[in-house]
């Protein structure tokens, strides 16, 4: 899924839900030499995310969507 910097993406991350978050950085090696993003979680259904909010990080292989450009 093509998305840039700035955009609010949603993703599947390891907790099982889903995140939006706005990237603020793309990373050709993020962890283990896949590529992946930096972004600000502006919502969360993550039990483990309750009540918290700031910089998340992720996978390109975990992104579902682009919710705005």
């Amino acid at each position: 899924m093509k998305y840039q910097v700035g955009d609010t993406i949603s993703y599947r991350p390891f907790c099982g839900g889903i995140r939006h978050v706005t990237i603020d950085t793309k990373e050709g090696d993020i962890k283990k030499g896949d590529p992946g993003f930096v972004g600000e979680l502006v919502w969360s259904d993550c039990e483990y995310d309750k009540g918290r909010l700031g910089r998340v990080w992720g996978y390109d292989a975990q992104v579902t969507g682009i919710i705005s450009s």
